[in-house]
């Protein structure tokens, strides 16, 4: 989805193509974990992230009685770290007078053709796995399996509380199984999602190679994000949480060697066959890239930065030493590159490096590839799409000395290497 339209726009466009009625769709962002957040339609497009597999569900039609709308998603637990999700996502209306056991019964069921043979016939005690309901905390809650009703808890009406008015109303869980159950029940946990043809048309356009700058990178990088209502910040004082939340990544300072990795990889689902390579060009200044659009307006530049009380420590007090030695030129964050990283292969794991170097001295760029070593023929041959890290350097007054003449000034066997130059 692109423009300037809102999230329902683009749920009207999702409807148009799949001939359902969009206020039965739910959109969500899901990454390798789980549930990230839900979209409303109040929301604009740019809230939309790039780097995230959006996920639309058809809800089942309104009936009548005390039903609830469940979304979930399985995921394997008993690992270091976060748990890794696995398989499709799924959405199912359940009677909130379902106990706990009709309640495991009725999610195996809805999971049938991921299930071994026989396991629904078979008589499975309760916790096969457990459940984990999403209210809006940090970790989520686990329902107990000896309540009688776990539909019924405060935790399930404390997450339809947080759905929007313009969003069908629903609750998200996590199915968390051990890696023995799953390996005993599960036979399947590939993912099977209906893919429209304009998305195959726009993936394989995006394989051929679109141009992106450098500068819209940056400008989507430190953009900012509305939260969503189940990630938004909850205020320590009054416990309560703050809708419209922003985040945004802020850069501080200027630093002097500037280094830019590009996130040429996209974890589409889990598992390493599910990473998938960017291969757009990002067109990249080769000298001039101005950082202070990008700068914070709290930056350490700006008199209005908060001070810390007495004492400094860390990258700031290391910062402002420099600036009172006047080592840093804060009035020029304008860098030039000076070398790049590039990643040749379409796999995380493997793959082949090569580097492109610039000479301080003559100004002309070479090429490194193992032990083989040439002269790239025009600068403009730097620029490819298989450019992985940038290296810049902020730009230096006239006059001041470039670091690497620097350490040759100080190099204990200067007195020899002119020697034997002369020679």
């Amino acid at each position: 989805m692109v423009g300037d339209g809102g999230v329902r726009e683009g749920k009207e466009a999702l409807a148009l193509h799949t001939g359902l009625a969009p206020e039965r769709l739910l959109l969500l962002e899901i990454d390798g974990e789980g549930f990230h957040r839900t979209f409303t339609e109040t929301q604009e497009v740019d809230v939309l992230s790039t780097n995230e597999c959006l996920y639309c569900l058809e809800t089942p039609e309104k009936t009548d009685g005390d039903y609830v709308l469940i979304t979930w998603l399985n995921v394997l637990s008993g690992c270091s770290g976060a748990g890794v999700r696995f398989g499709s996502p799924y959405i199912c209306k359940f009677s909130r007078e379902t106990s706990y056991e009709d309640f495991q019964k009725l999610l195996l069921k809805e999971m049938a053709t991921i299930l071994r043979p026989g396991v629904l016939i078979q008589e499975q005690q309760a916790g096969v796995f457990g459940i984990r309901l999403l209210d809006g905390s940090s970790e989520g809650v686990l329902l107990e399996p000896g309540v009688p009703h776990p539909l019924y808890t405060e935790a399930v009406d404390d997450a339809l509380a947080l759905c929007d008015h313009e969003t069908p109303s629903h609750v998200k869980i996590h199915l968390l199984w051990s890696p023995q159950i799953k390996e005993e029940l599960v036979w399947d946990e590939s993912e099977n999602v209906e893919e429209l043809g304009s998305v195959r048309e726009t993936r394989e356009h995006a394989s051929k190679g679109e141009t992106v700058s450098l500068g819209a990178c940056l400008e989507a990088y430190t953009g900012s994000e509305e939260l969503s209502p189940e990630d938004t910040w909850l205020c320590p004082h009054c416990n309560q949480k703050e809708e419209g939340t922003l985040k945004m990544i802020r850069l501080c300072s200027a630093p002097e060697i500037l280094l830019v990795h590009l996130n040429r990889f996209r974890q589409a689902t889990k598992g390493r066959s599910s990473v998938r390579k960017i291969s757009c060009l990002v067109d990249f200044p080769l000298e001039g890239l101005d950082l202070g659009p990008h700068l914070s307006a709290h930056s350490m530049r700006d008199k209005s930065f908060p001070k810390t009380p007495n004492k400094t420590f860390g990258w700031r007090a290391s910062f402002r030493k420099k600036r009172r030695e006047g080592k840093v030129e804060e009035d020029c964050p304008v860098y030039d590159l000076f070398a790049v990283i590039n990643h040749h292969g379409k796999e995380i794991q493997g793959g082949h490096y090569t580097a492109y170097c610039k000479n301080p001295v003559e100004g002309d760029w070479w090429s490194f590839d193992d032990t083989r070593v040439s002269r790239i023929p025009t600068p403009k041959d730097v620029r490819s799409p298989d450019a992985y890290m940038l290296f810049y350097e902020r730009r230096r007054v006239p006059m001041q000395i470039h670091w690497i003449l620097a350490l040759r000034e100080k190099s204990p066997n200067r007195a020899t290497d002119e020697k034997q130059v002369s020679l």
